[in-house]
């Protein structure tokens, strides 16, 4: 089903009102969908907007949602969220509503995703300017807000929040900078950090590609354990010799 038929004149909800929300509900929009929108922080709830209405948890149910869309950062224990898991309400992120729309209408291009606990920024910069386009996502371009273009490349930086809600989205290249224990705060423990990260990787086939960096010594702990990698992997360090991969030198 194409998203137009999917969201036309249904009700959503979008949860935070940062940059990435607002980008959200641009593109819904164009949907003709029944937009309601809440944010914890009490000013940005109370933002007027012509074409919104504001969540009333007293006279608003959760069942009445086609779905919900989050922003960065609303973890799967918000109330909100709780109570749309248990009732088998979609939940998705602006990746997944970008990777459904994209499907359908830009099939052709090419989708590099990169996270890290450092350094994806430098990274999408750095592949961004090579191939003349914008990095987006994390970067602090929000994705939807560049689908009218029909970008050829789309370079998409990721943080573990946006991993956390990954259904479908699968990128024909994905990469991963590093991992160390970040963002206790969100997801509590270092696995459910490390789980979120992975999701980067987990609808990817064969004739996919996944970078690694194995100097970190958590990706060559994860190479050990996932046995289900579908995706090529390509392996890259400084620091040794790879039959199988990329070694990088000083000055070459």
């Amino acid at each position: 089903m194409k998203l137009k038929e999917k969201y036309f004149k249904k009700s959503v909800l979008v949860l935070g009102m940062g940059k990435t929300g607002k980008s959200i509900i641009r593109y819904l929009k164009k949907f003709k969908a029944n937009i309601y929108i809440w944010d914890d922080n009490r000013t940005k709830k109370n933002i007027k907007l012509n074409y919104v209405n504001i969540f009333n948890p007293l006279k608003n149910k959760i069942a009445d949602f086609e779905a919900i869309f989050v922003s960065p950062g609303i973890n799967k224990k918000n109330l909100l969220v709780k109570k749309a898991l248990k009732k088998n309400i979609t939940i998705a992120s602006d990746i997944e509503l970008f990777w459904c729309d994209n499907l359908q209408s830009n099939p052709n291009s090419n989708v590099i995703a990169i996270t890290g606990t450092n350094g994806k920024s430098t990274i999408a910069s750095m592949i961004s300017n090579s191939l003349k386009t914008k990095p987006l996502g994390n970067f602090g371009n929000p994705i939807l807000d560049y689908m009218k273009n029909k970008e050829k490349n789309y370079i998409i930086e990721l943080s573990s929040f946006q991993l956390d809600y990954i259904d479908k989205f699968k990128p024909k290249i994905s990469i991963i900078s590093n991992i160390n224990v970040d963002h206790l705060n969100y997801h509590e423990t270092f696995e459910s950090y490390l789980k979120a990260k992975l999701n980067i990787f987990k609808n990817q086939t064969k004739d996919d590609y996944l970078i690694l960096n194995f100097d970190d010594k958590n990706i060559k702990n994860l190479l050990k354990k996932e046995k289900d990698i579908k995706a090529d992997i390509i392996k890259v360090s400084c620091n040794s010799y790879l039959k199988k991969g990329i070694t990088i030198k000083e000055n070459y």
